[in-house]
Protein backbone atom coordinates (compact mmCIF):
# COMPACT_ATOMS: atom_id res chain seq x y z
CA UNK A 1 0.00 0.00 0.00
CA UNK A 2 0.90 3.57 -1.27
CA UNK A 3 2.37 6.03 2.07
CA UNK A 4 1.29 9.84 1.86
CA UNK A 5 3.69 10.51 4.42
CA UNK A 6 6.99 12.14 3.12
CA UNK A 7 10.70 10.25 2.32
CA UNK A 8 11.84 12.69 4.24
CA UNK A 9 10.79 15.03 6.98
CA UNK A 10 10.59 18.86 6.42
CA UNK A 11 13.31 20.19 8.53
CA UNK A 12 15.85 17.36 7.28
CA UNK A 13 15.28 18.19 3.45
CA UNK A 14 16.19 21.42 4.05
CA UNK A 15 19.39 20.80 5.87
CA UNK A 16 20.08 18.24 3.41
CA UNK A 17 19.68 21.35 0.79
CA UNK A 18 21.45 23.70 2.79
CA UNK A 19 24.82 21.46 3.48
CA UNK A 20 24.68 20.55 -0.60
CA UNK A 21 24.56 23.72 -1.22
CA UNK A 22 27.29 25.19 0.97
CA UNK A 23 29.43 22.31 0.07
CA UNK A 24 29.32 23.25 -3.73
CA UNK A 25 30.12 26.71 -3.14
CA UNK A 26 33.00 25.88 -1.41
CA UNK A 27 34.26 23.61 -3.82
CA UNK A 28 34.19 26.17 -6.70
CA UNK A 29 35.79 28.82 -4.47
CA UNK A 30 38.78 26.21 -3.61
CA UNK A 31 38.97 25.78 -7.30
CA UNK A 32 38.74 29.39 -8.27
CA UNK A 33 38.62 31.85 -5.90
CA UNK A 34 41.66 29.90 -4.38
CA UNK A 35 44.02 30.26 -7.61
CA UNK A 36 47.66 30.52 -5.83
CA UNK A 37 48.58 33.63 -8.76
CA UNK A 38 45.65 35.85 -7.11
CA UNK A 39 47.34 38.45 -4.78
CA UNK A 40 51.23 36.93 -5.21
CA UNK A 41 54.19 38.96 -4.02
CA UNK A 42 57.29 37.23 -4.79
CA UNK A 43 58.81 37.46 -8.59
CA UNK A 44 56.56 36.61 -10.95
CA UNK A 45 54.58 37.56 -13.75
CA UNK A 46 51.51 37.31 -11.54
CA UNK A 47 52.87 39.93 -9.10
CA UNK A 48 52.28 43.61 -9.16
CA UNK A 49 54.45 43.94 -6.03
CA UNK A 50 57.95 45.45 -6.37
CA UNK A 51 59.25 42.43 -7.23
CA UNK A 52 57.08 41.24 -9.57
CA UNK A 53 57.95 41.08 -13.59
CA UNK A 54 53.34 42.64 -14.55
CA UNK A 55 54.40 45.80 -15.40
CA UNK A 56 56.56 43.98 -18.10
CA UNK A 57 54.42 41.90 -19.20
CA UNK A 58 51.75 45.29 -19.64
CA UNK A 59 54.71 47.41 -20.99
CA UNK A 60 55.47 44.50 -23.99
CA UNK A 61 51.63 44.41 -24.87
CA UNK A 62 51.86 48.06 -25.30
CA UNK A 63 54.72 47.60 -27.73
CA UNK A 64 52.78 45.15 -29.88
CA UNK A 65 54.27 41.81 -27.99
CA UNK A 66 51.99 38.86 -27.99
CA UNK A 67 52.86 37.98 -24.72
CA UNK A 68 52.02 34.98 -23.14
CA UNK A 69 52.33 32.75 -19.58
CA UNK A 70 53.50 29.19 -19.49
CA UNK A 71 52.18 26.85 -16.68
CA UNK A 72 52.89 23.58 -18.27
CA UNK A 73 56.43 21.81 -17.37
CA UNK A 74 56.32 20.38 -21.05
CA UNK A 75 58.64 23.23 -22.63
CA UNK A 76 57.73 21.99 -26.06
CA UNK A 77 54.55 23.96 -25.34
CA UNK A 78 56.61 26.70 -25.57
CA UNK A 79 57.29 26.56 -29.37
CA UNK A 80 60.08 27.51 -31.50
CA UNK A 81 59.35 30.76 -33.08
CA UNK A 82 58.91 32.31 -29.02
CA UNK A 83 61.01 33.64 -26.88
CA UNK A 84 61.03 31.81 -23.48
CA UNK A 85 61.71 34.30 -20.18
CA UNK A 86 63.11 32.73 -17.14
CA UNK A 87 63.11 34.99 -14.92
CA UNK A 88 64.55 34.21 -10.89
CA UNK A 89 63.81 30.49 -11.12
CA UNK A 90 64.00 29.61 -8.04
CA UNK A 91 67.26 28.01 -6.30
CA UNK A 92 65.47 24.75 -4.79
CA UNK A 93 67.30 21.36 -6.69
CA UNK A 94 63.97 20.19 -8.47
CA UNK A 95 63.77 24.01 -9.63
CA UNK A 96 67.43 24.12 -10.74
CA UNK A 97 67.17 20.66 -12.52
CA UNK A 98 64.03 21.69 -14.28
CA UNK A 99 66.10 24.57 -15.45
CA UNK A 100 68.81 22.86 -16.29
CA UNK A 101 66.91 20.75 -18.58
CA UNK A 102 64.51 23.91 -20.11
CA UNK A 103 68.11 24.99 -21.22
CA UNK A 104 69.30 22.31 -23.00
CA UNK A 105 66.02 21.42 -24.79
CA UNK A 106 66.34 25.34 -25.51
CA UNK A 107 70.24 25.25 -26.93
CA UNK A 108 69.11 22.10 -29.04
CA UNK A 109 66.22 23.80 -30.79
CA UNK A 110 67.73 26.93 -31.42
CA UNK A 111 65.19 28.60 -29.12
CA UNK A 112 65.90 32.49 -27.91
CA UNK A 113 66.04 32.68 -23.94
CA UNK A 114 66.40 35.25 -21.41
CA UNK A 115 67.35 34.00 -18.13
CA UNK A 116 67.49 36.48 -15.18
CA UNK A 117 69.37 35.40 -12.49
CA UNK A 118 67.27 36.02 -8.59
CA UNK A 119 68.50 38.75 -6.68
CA UNK A 120 65.63 40.09 -3.83
CA UNK A 121 63.39 38.56 -1.44
CA UNK A 122 60.84 40.35 0.19
CA UNK A 123 57.93 39.69 3.04
CA UNK A 124 54.21 40.18 2.29
CA UNK A 125 52.74 42.96 3.81
CA UNK A 126 49.89 43.03 6.05
CA UNK A 127 48.10 45.68 5.56
CA UNK A 128 47.85 45.50 1.65
CA UNK A 129 47.66 42.27 -0.02
CA UNK A 130 50.09 42.41 -2.85
CA UNK A 131 52.29 44.37 -1.75
CA UNK A 132 55.61 43.89 0.21
CA UNK A 133 56.58 45.71 3.40
CA UNK A 134 60.52 45.16 3.25
CA UNK A 135 62.83 43.18 0.66
CA UNK A 136 66.18 42.24 1.31
CA UNK A 137 69.73 41.08 -1.40
CA UNK A 138 69.42 37.69 -1.33
CA UNK A 139 73.72 36.11 -1.31
CA UNK A 140 75.45 35.95 -4.86
CA UNK A 141 75.77 32.57 -4.06
CA UNK A 142 72.11 31.59 -4.63
CA UNK A 143 72.29 33.31 -8.26
CA UNK A 144 75.72 31.50 -9.57
CA UNK A 145 73.53 28.19 -8.68
CA UNK A 146 70.98 29.13 -10.86
CA UNK A 147 73.90 30.20 -13.36
CA UNK A 148 75.64 26.73 -13.03
CA UNK A 149 71.85 25.50 -14.08
CA UNK A 150 74.28 25.63 -17.72
CA UNK A 151 77.00 23.25 -17.77
CA UNK A 152 78.77 25.37 -19.92
CA UNK A 153 78.74 28.13 -17.49
CA UNK A 154 80.27 25.79 -13.99
CA UNK A 155 82.93 28.05 -13.50
CA UNK A 156 81.01 31.53 -13.94
CA UNK A 157 80.79 33.77 -10.57
CA UNK A 158 78.44 36.27 -9.79
CA UNK A 159 79.55 39.15 -8.13
CA UNK A 160 77.82 42.16 -6.37
CA UNK A 161 78.95 45.70 -5.97
CA UNK A 162 77.73 46.95 -2.22
CA UNK A 163 79.68 50.63 -2.57
CA UNK A 164 76.67 52.89 -3.39
CA UNK A 165 78.96 55.66 -4.30
CA UNK A 166 80.38 53.03 -6.98
CA UNK A 167 79.45 54.63 -10.53
CA UNK A 168 80.68 51.87 -13.21
CA UNK A 169 81.65 52.92 -16.93
CA UNK A 170 78.73 51.02 -18.66
CA UNK A 171 79.83 50.22 -22.35
CA UNK A 172 76.55 48.82 -24.09
CA UNK A 173 75.43 48.15 -27.71
CA UNK A 174 71.84 48.41 -27.23
CA UNK A 175 71.80 51.64 -28.53
CA UNK A 176 73.97 54.16 -25.87
CA UNK A 177 71.92 53.94 -23.03
CA UNK A 178 72.58 52.87 -19.63
CA UNK A 179 71.23 51.04 -16.78
CA UNK A 180 70.16 52.71 -13.68
CA UNK A 181 70.99 50.30 -10.83
CA UNK A 182 71.46 50.47 -6.68
CA UNK A 183 74.22 47.72 -5.99
CA UNK A 184 74.61 45.88 -9.42
CA UNK A 185 75.41 42.45 -9.37
CA UNK A 186 77.21 41.35 -12.17
CA UNK A 187 78.73 37.76 -13.84
CA UNK A 188 82.42 37.60 -14.17
CA UNK A 189 83.35 34.72 -17.57
CA UNK A 190 85.14 34.42 -20.51
CA UNK A 191 82.54 32.73 -22.66
CA UNK A 192 80.08 35.47 -22.51
CA UNK A 193 79.33 38.54 -25.72
CA UNK A 194 78.63 41.14 -23.71
CA UNK A 195 76.14 43.35 -24.89
CA UNK A 196 75.59 45.28 -21.37
CA UNK A 197 79.22 45.45 -19.20
CA UNK A 198 81.46 47.37 -17.01
CA UNK A 199 84.76 46.68 -17.41
CA UNK A 200 85.06 42.66 -17.43
CA UNK A 201 82.15 42.24 -15.31
CA UNK A 202 78.72 41.56 -17.38
CA UNK A 203 75.16 42.69 -16.77
CA UNK A 204 73.84 41.36 -19.85
CA UNK A 205 75.42 39.12 -22.05
CA UNK A 206 74.85 36.36 -24.65
CA UNK A 207 76.32 32.58 -23.71
CA UNK A 208 78.61 31.94 -26.61
CA UNK A 209 77.46 29.81 -29.59
CA UNK A 210 73.92 29.63 -28.39
CA UNK A 211 70.68 32.19 -28.14
CA UNK A 212 70.72 32.11 -24.28
CA UNK A 213 70.95 35.87 -22.94
CA UNK A 214 71.96 36.14 -19.29
CA UNK A 215 70.85 38.85 -17.06
CA UNK A 216 72.97 39.36 -13.67
CA UNK A 217 70.60 42.24 -12.49
CA UNK A 218 66.99 41.26 -12.11
CA UNK A 219 66.00 45.14 -11.05
CA UNK A 220 66.54 46.33 -14.56
CA UNK A 221 63.21 44.58 -15.48
CA UNK A 222 61.70 43.90 -11.99
CA UNK A 223 58.35 46.13 -11.29
CA UNK A 224 59.97 48.42 -9.13
CA UNK A 225 63.36 49.09 -11.41
CA UNK A 226 61.65 49.17 -14.90
CA UNK A 227 60.42 52.64 -14.30
CA UNK A 228 64.26 53.82 -13.22
CA UNK A 229 66.38 55.90 -16.08
CA UNK A 230 66.69 53.79 -19.11
CA UNK A 231 66.06 50.80 -17.94
CA UNK A 232 62.84 49.75 -19.66
CA UNK A 233 64.58 51.10 -23.05
CA UNK A 234 67.24 48.82 -22.55
CA UNK A 235 65.39 45.98 -21.68
CA UNK A 236 62.64 46.39 -24.79
CA UNK A 237 66.09 46.60 -26.86
CA UNK A 238 67.35 43.02 -25.36
CA UNK A 239 63.46 41.71 -26.09
CA UNK A 240 63.34 42.94 -29.66
CA UNK A 241 66.45 41.65 -30.46
CA UNK A 242 65.89 38.03 -29.35
CA UNK A 243 62.83 37.93 -30.71
CA UNK A 244 61.53 35.81 -33.95
CA UNK A 245 59.74 37.79 -36.30
CA UNK A 246 55.97 37.48 -35.35
CA UNK A 247 56.83 35.07 -32.19
CA UNK A 248 56.03 35.37 -28.61
CA UNK A 249 57.05 36.78 -25.77
CA UNK A 250 56.32 33.79 -23.15
CA UNK A 251 56.77 33.92 -19.53
CA UNK A 252 57.57 30.73 -17.57
CA UNK A 253 55.84 30.44 -14.41
CA UNK A 254 56.44 26.51 -13.60
CA UNK A 255 59.44 27.59 -11.95
CA UNK A 256 58.31 29.78 -9.63
CA UNK A 257 56.12 26.57 -8.42
CA UNK A 258 52.66 27.59 -10.57
CA UNK A 259 52.91 24.97 -12.85
CA UNK A 260 49.39 22.95 -13.59
CA UNK A 261 48.50 19.92 -14.43
CA UNK A 262 45.89 20.30 -17.45
CA UNK A 263 42.70 18.76 -15.99
CA UNK A 264 39.36 18.46 -17.79
CA UNK A 265 37.43 18.94 -14.41
CA UNK A 266 39.74 21.91 -13.44
CA UNK A 267 38.79 23.48 -16.81
CA UNK A 268 35.15 23.17 -16.38
CA UNK A 269 35.41 25.83 -13.40
CA UNK A 270 37.60 28.27 -14.62
CA UNK A 271 36.58 31.28 -16.69
CA UNK A 272 34.87 31.15 -19.68
CA UNK A 273 33.80 27.38 -19.39
CA UNK A 274 32.28 28.18 -16.17
CA UNK A 275 29.14 29.70 -16.99
CA UNK A 276 28.49 26.59 -19.15
CA UNK A 277 29.02 24.40 -15.94
CA UNK A 278 27.14 26.38 -13.90
CA UNK A 279 23.96 26.55 -16.47
CA UNK A 280 24.14 22.58 -16.97
CA UNK A 281 24.05 22.23 -13.32
CA UNK A 282 21.05 24.36 -12.94
CA UNK A 283 19.53 22.46 -15.49
CA UNK A 284 19.92 19.19 -13.86
CA UNK A 285 18.63 20.71 -10.58
CA UNK A 286 15.96 22.05 -12.21
CA UNK A 287 15.41 18.27 -13.64
CA UNK A 288 16.07 16.57 -10.49
CA UNK A 289 13.44 18.84 -9.22
CA UNK A 290 10.69 18.60 -11.18
CA UNK A 291 10.70 14.45 -11.46
CA UNK A 292 10.81 14.43 -7.19
CA UNK A 293 7.53 16.40 -7.26
CA UNK A 294 4.58 15.15 -6.79
CA UNK A 295 1.64 14.55 -9.21
CA UNK A 296 -1.62 14.35 -7.41
CA UNK A 297 -2.10 11.56 -4.09
CA UNK A 298 -0.52 8.31 -4.31
CA UNK A 299 -2.40 5.64 -5.54
CA UNK A 300 -3.66 3.10 -3.70
CA UNK A 301 -2.47 -0.45 -4.28
CA UNK A 302 -5.09 -2.59 -5.99
CA UNK A 303 -6.04 -5.55 -4.45
CA UNK A 304 -5.66 -8.78 -6.75
CA UNK A 305 -4.61 -9.43 -10.18
CA UNK A 306 -4.23 -6.18 -12.74
CA UNK A 307 -5.66 -7.87 -15.94
CA UNK A 308 -8.59 -10.00 -14.51
CA UNK A 309 -9.21 -13.28 -17.19
CA UNK A 310 -12.18 -15.24 -18.29
CA UNK A 311 -14.67 -14.72 -21.17
CA UNK A 312 -15.84 -11.87 -19.34
CA UNK A 313 -12.85 -9.52 -20.22
CA UNK A 314 -12.39 -11.26 -23.40
CA UNK A 315 -16.50 -9.72 -24.54
CA UNK A 316 -15.92 -6.39 -22.58
CA UNK A 317 -12.49 -6.16 -24.50
CA UNK A 318 -13.54 -7.03 -28.07
CA UNK A 319 -16.75 -4.40 -27.43
CA UNK A 320 -14.61 -1.73 -26.70
CA UNK A 321 -13.03 -2.25 -29.87
CA UNK A 322 -15.92 -2.86 -31.78
CA UNK A 323 -16.97 1.14 -30.35
CA UNK A 324 -14.06 2.36 -30.65
CA UNK A 325 -13.65 1.51 -34.34
CA UNK A 326 -17.93 2.67 -35.00
CA UNK A 327 -19.05 -0.61 -35.67
CA UNK A 328 -21.85 -0.70 -33.09
CA UNK A 329 -24.62 -0.54 -35.32
CA UNK A 330 -23.83 -2.81 -37.67
CA UNK A 331 -23.04 -5.56 -34.24
CA UNK A 332 -27.17 -4.49 -33.53
CA UNK A 333 -28.12 -5.17 -36.16
CA UNK A 334 -26.69 -8.56 -36.98
CA UNK A 335 -27.76 -9.42 -33.20
CA UNK A 336 -30.99 -8.77 -34.30
CA UNK A 337 -30.90 -11.11 -37.59
CA UNK A 338 -29.58 -13.59 -35.74
CA UNK A 339 -32.09 -13.34 -32.94
CA UNK A 340 -35.20 -13.42 -35.15
CA UNK A 341 -33.62 -16.59 -36.85
CA UNK A 342 -32.71 -18.59 -33.87
CA UNK A 343 -36.69 -17.88 -32.66
CA UNK A 344 -38.13 -18.89 -35.88
CA UNK A 345 -35.74 -21.90 -36.07
CA UNK A 346 -37.20 -22.95 -32.71
CA UNK A 347 -40.77 -22.38 -33.69
CA UNK A 348 -40.47 -24.07 -36.71
CA UNK A 349 -41.66 -21.11 -38.61
CA UNK A 350 -39.19 -20.00 -41.28
CA UNK A 351 -40.76 -22.60 -44.21
CA UNK A 352 -44.01 -20.90 -43.68
CA UNK A 353 -42.34 -17.14 -43.36
CA UNK A 354 -40.48 -15.25 -45.91
CA UNK A 355 -39.70 -11.51 -46.12
CA UNK A 356 -37.70 -10.19 -42.87
CA UNK A 357 -41.28 -7.80 -42.28
CA UNK A 358 -43.12 -10.65 -42.00
CA UNK A 359 -40.97 -12.78 -40.11
CA UNK A 360 -41.27 -9.80 -37.66
CA UNK A 361 -44.71 -9.45 -37.37
CA UNK A 362 -45.54 -13.31 -37.13
CA UNK A 363 -42.99 -13.58 -33.87
CA UNK A 364 -44.86 -10.58 -32.65
CA UNK A 365 -48.16 -12.51 -33.05
CA UNK A 366 -46.94 -15.11 -31.26
CA UNK A 367 -45.81 -13.74 -28.64
CA UNK A 368 -48.79 -11.74 -28.32
CA UNK A 369 -50.68 -15.25 -27.89
CA UNK A 370 -48.20 -16.40 -24.97
CA UNK A 371 -48.32 -12.82 -23.04
CA UNK A 372 -45.21 -11.33 -24.12
CA UNK A 373 -45.58 -7.66 -23.93
CA UNK A 374 -42.23 -6.96 -25.54
CA UNK A 375 -42.69 -6.30 -28.86
CA UNK A 376 -39.68 -6.90 -31.85
CA UNK A 377 -38.85 -3.79 -33.36
CA UNK A 378 -39.97 -3.20 -37.07
CA UNK A 379 -37.58 -2.05 -39.40
CA UNK A 380 -38.27 1.58 -39.57
CA UNK A 381 -38.45 1.39 -35.24
CA UNK A 382 -35.43 -0.13 -35.48
CA UNK A 383 -33.97 2.31 -37.10
CA UNK A 384 -34.83 5.18 -34.51
CA UNK A 385 -33.08 3.26 -31.57
CA UNK A 386 -29.34 3.46 -30.54
CA UNK A 387 -27.28 0.36 -30.58
CA UNK A 388 -27.33 -1.19 -27.70
CA UNK A 389 -30.83 0.01 -26.43
CA UNK A 390 -31.54 -2.20 -29.87
CA UNK A 391 -29.85 -4.75 -28.64
CA UNK A 392 -31.26 -4.85 -25.01
CA UNK A 393 -35.00 -5.33 -26.60
CA UNK A 394 -34.44 -8.48 -28.47
CA UNK A 395 -32.41 -10.00 -25.56
CA UNK A 396 -35.28 -8.85 -23.97
CA UNK A 397 -37.57 -10.33 -26.28
CA UNK A 398 -35.64 -13.54 -26.48
CA UNK A 399 -36.28 -14.39 -22.51
CA UNK A 400 -39.67 -13.70 -22.28
CA UNK A 401 -40.63 -15.68 -25.35
CA UNK A 402 -38.80 -18.89 -24.38
CA UNK A 403 -38.51 -17.90 -20.61
CA UNK A 404 -34.93 -18.12 -20.13
CA UNK A 405 -33.57 -16.02 -17.35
Amino acid sequence: MASDAPIFRGRALVWLVVVGATAFCLMITALVAGDPTANVTKSSVFSRSALGHNALAELLRRQGHNVRVNRDRRAARVGDGNLLLLLEPDAGQHALDHLGTMLLDAIAADRPVLLALPKRRGSESQEQRGWIDRSWTLPPERATKVLHALDALRSASVVRVEDETFEPAWRTSLGGAVPSLETPQLVEHPEFEPLVAAGDKILLGLVAATRVLVLADPDLLANHGLRQGANAEIVLAAIELLTPSGGAVVFDETLHGFAIVPSLWRLLFLPPYLAATVLALGAAGLVVWRAAARFGAPLHAMSGPVFRGGHATLIDNAGRLLTAGGHEALVAERYGEAAVREALARLRLIRHVGASADAVEALNAVAKRRGVHTRLPAADGARGLRPLALARRYQRWTREMFGES
